[in-house]
């Protein structure tokens, strides 16, 4: 019936062709905002921890550039096991010293982590660790900033030189702090900007909803042309009746008089 209206040009039909593609475009608009409302959801979770990850950051750095004292030129100071060096040579020779002792203490497939000294009033911490070959890494506590020694490393290492690097470590926490500033601003912005677009309601809603209900009313009506007409209820009753009484007058009566 579809098929031969198409063929007349059946209103009803063409306008169901009109409404069934704006419903399917509509269909797939609504799919599109619904699938970027879930991954706003997720750029805002992962912006607000990035936000509060960078906020303990900033405070962290904050709190040991408080504590931090100059170590440059003459005015360098290392405390290691408790013993005050003045001489970076001195310091670095007695860290390496106490690294290589806390090692040979361990197990072979041992790992523990020690404070080991304190330089520019910052903890320095060995993570020491002999599963696979021994190791020591020097962390300045709070951060990721670490000097790893493998190794040959902790018996050839020149002592000044390890010294050394953990100073730049120290001195370049202005730097991280300033890096922190940004990512944390940056990934604030990101979850504002994802905030204001979610839970923002389909703008097409309203337009959908009507020619689905169109839609609808056309294929109810469709389905009320195509089937048959009801077949009239027959009173089998009378149907016998008659039957009967054709019978009964085509069949000759007794003659009479016999």
């Amino acid at each position: 019936a579809e098929v031969k209206a198409l063929a007349t040009g059946d209103p009803l039909i063409l306008e169901k062709a009109s409404v069934d593609a704006d419903v399917a475009r509509l269909t797939r608009l609504q799919r599109s905002h619904h699938d970027d409302q879930h991954r706003l959801r997720r750029t805002l979770d992962a912006a607000e921890r990035r936000t509060a990850a960078e906020s303990e950051r900033i405070r962290v750095i904050g709190d040991l550039l408080a504590r931090r004292t100059d170590t440059r030129g003459d005015k360098f100071t290392m405390t290691v096991d408790a013993r005050r060096h003045t001489k970076r040579a001195d310091a670095g020779g007695h860290l390496l010293s106490a690294c290589r002792r806390e090692l040979a203490s361990l197990r072979r497939d041992e790992r523990r982590e020690i404070p080991v000294a304190v330089l520019g009033g910052i903890d320095v911490d060995a993570e020491l660790d002999r599963t696979i070959e021994d190791q020591a890494t020097l962390v300045i506590r709070g951060t990721n900033e670490t000097i790893r020694l493998v190794g040959e490393d902790l018996a050839t290492a020149d002592p000044g030189s390890v010294i050394v690097r953990l100073e730049r470590r120290l001195q370049g926490l202005d730097a991280k702090l300033d890096t922190a500033h940004a990512e944390r601003d940056a990934a604030a912005s990101e979850a504002e900007r994802a905030r204001a677009r979610l839970d923002v309601p389909f703008e097409h809603a309203d337009e959908l909803a009507q020619l689905r209900r169109r839609q609808a009313e056309i294929n109810d009506a469709l389905l009320a042309v195509d089937e048959p007409a009801p077949t009239p209820a027959v009173d089998d009753a009378a149907v016998m009746a008659d039957r009967l009484g054709a019978l009964q007058r085509s069949t000759p009566g007794p003659a009479l008089g016999r």
